[in-house]
């Protein structure tokens, strides 16, 4: 402890503390001692009776619903996208001005209208020139690097959709709807219809197998007698772990004079790949 006189009476002059880095707060803390909570990332100090926290060292996030065009601004933190009146793009800043710079966006509406966030110039997010939100709860997690932006995370899936060109009336394959480049080990989710046009004659008999390389993930049969001319629909919906690079859908088993009642018709009929990222395939209940 360091004595100083100062006119004619004695002061006390307390040393100074450095701020310390703590995980937790300590268990007899002594007076005016002040120290930054890691873990909390609060700075505290002890007044002698008690602990006393100070302002979070991390401000809370901004949050803002956006149902038109805007541009983003540095003070942003969350924003969150209405496209239920349409389509609406979000302009972010320059990410050279802003390094270090963080973002979550959302996709807040149940419609199928688009949340596009655009980046400033010819500046990129994860190398690509936009990015579009176009499910509901869809939310990306962004940082500036400087140059660009990278995705922290996201729950987005990039997906693809096939449609039938030409219409299908014996066994064969639908190339058309042939989905190639699958990476192998991930989770993936196929869905889409199968639009059957009758001729007006009597019964049609077929089944259509989607398989991913040898393996079957669904058999859609139909059988039916739609009488006079008419369209009938079924659809699929599978999730799968991908053991081939490749997704086919094969028309097999058409009964015996039944070929020319009826075609599997062109445009109805389509089917959509997507990665399956909110999902994660497991053996726990076996």
């Amino acid at each position: 402890m360091a004595i100083r006189t100062h006119i004619g009476k004695q002061e006390e002059a307390q040393e100074e503390r450095p701020t310390q880095l703590r995980s937790s707060d300590p268990v007899s803390p002594e007076q005016d001692q002040l120290w930054l909570n890691t873990t909390e990332k609060r700075i505290k100090f002890f007044d002698g009776v008690s602990v006393q926290p100070t302002v979070s060292t991390v401000p809370n996030e901004s949050v803002r619903t956006e149902s038109a065009n805007y541009s983003i601004q540095p003070s942003d933190g969350v924003i969150l996208g209405d496209a239920s009146g349409g389509d609406v793009t979000f302009d972010l800043p320059a990410a050279a001005l802003n390094e270090g710079k963080k973002y979550i966006i959302s996709k807040i509406d149940t419609g199928s209208d688009l949340v596009i966030i655009d980046p400033n110039g010819a500046e990129e997010i994860d190398n690509r020139t936009t990015i579009q939100l176009n499910r509901e709860l869809q939310s990306i997690h962004i940082i500036s690097n400087g140059s660009s932006w990278d995705v922290i995370s996201s729950n987005l899936s990039r997906n693809g959709r096939h449609v039938l060109t030409a219409a299908v009336s014996s066994n064969g394959s639908m190339s058309d709807l042939t989905f190639n480049n699958l990476e192998v080990g991930k989770a993936y989710r196929v869905t889409g219809a199968l639009s059957f046009k009758s001729d007006g004659s009597s019964a049609a008999e077929f089944e259509v197998t989607v398989k991913n390389g040898a393996t079957v993930l669904s058999t859609v049969p139909y059988s039916a007698d739609l009488g006079a001319a008419a369209t009938s629909v079924s659809g699929f919906d599978v999730i799968f772990e991908a053991g081939d690079t490749t997704v086919t859908f094969d028309i097999s088993n058409i009964a015996a004079g039944h070929s020319v009642e009826g075609t599997v018709a062109d445009s109805k009929t389509y089917a959509t790949l997507e990665e399956n990222n909110m999902y994660q395939l497991t053996t726990e209940w076996d």
